[in-house]
């Protein structure tokens, strides 16, 4: 008799994870990210700073990694920069080009993946050249990609049900970046797709909690 009650609770917890969407695996939400900026760096030296950015992004359901950086500082619009440095073994070497949408100069690298906290750049313009040691500006305690999906399900279940069909599939693109803002950490995480309604959050990094939620207009 006490077998049978045991089995009954058991069906009843697997019917209400099927039919309820509160039991999702750990990969429901992580497999439909298409774009992780996992980190960000920031250097100055002689009034020129570099910001660089972190990430992967899918490209026919492969990750690709890349490095995103942007030149600051006293820099003028008739002289070009380049910015050269080593990483794994691998020279890179590449102009600056003025990006309209932050009114800085911007440069992205493909297949250069960073895997330490830490890079040494040299940028070059003129006769001039400067070596800058770029450090993570993210706080070293902030949760991981997993921590903060799996945080997201958990308080987010009648939305997270929302874009899931009938068979259990999740049905939007998940986009998530780090954040610095007033020197906190914050994860940005947005759902896209074709045929979904947008909707972004904005996810305390330390810990996980939603701290407010956009929905598209």
């Amino acid at each position: 008799m006490k077998k049978l009650k045991i089995s009954v609770i058991l069906m009843a917890f697997f019917i209400s994870c099927l039919f309820f969407g509160g039991c999702y695996n750990s990969k429901f939400l992580e497999e439909k990210v298409v774009y992780f900026k996992s980190d960000i760096l920031s250097g100055e030296q002689n009034d020129i700073s570099v910001t660089c950015n972190n990430y992967w992004k899918k490209v026919n359901d492969e990750k690709v990694y890349c490095l995103s950086f942007y030149l600051n500082g006293l820099v003028s619009a008739n002289v070009s920069y380049y910015i050269s440095f080593n990483l794994n073994g691998k020279d890179y070497t590449e102009k600056f080009a003025f990006d309209p949408l932050y009114s800085n100069l911007h440069v992205n690298f493909t297949n250069a993946n960073l895997k330490q906290k830490e890079l040494n750049v040299e940028i070059n313009y003129g006769n001039e050249k400067v070596l800058i040691n770029l450090k993570s500006v993210i706080d070293k305690n902030v949760i991981s990609i997993k921590q903060a999906l799996n945080s997201l399900q958990q308080n987010q279940q009648g939305l997270i049900k929302h874009y899931t069909d009938k068979n259990g599939n999740f049905t939007a693109n998940i986009i998530l970046k780090i954040s610095v803002i007033n020197q906190k950490c914050y994860y940005f995480l947005e759902f896209n797709g074709d045929n979904v309604k947008n909707v972004a959050f904005l996810l305390n990094a330390l810990n996980g909690e939603v701290l407010a939620i956009r929905n598209a207009t």
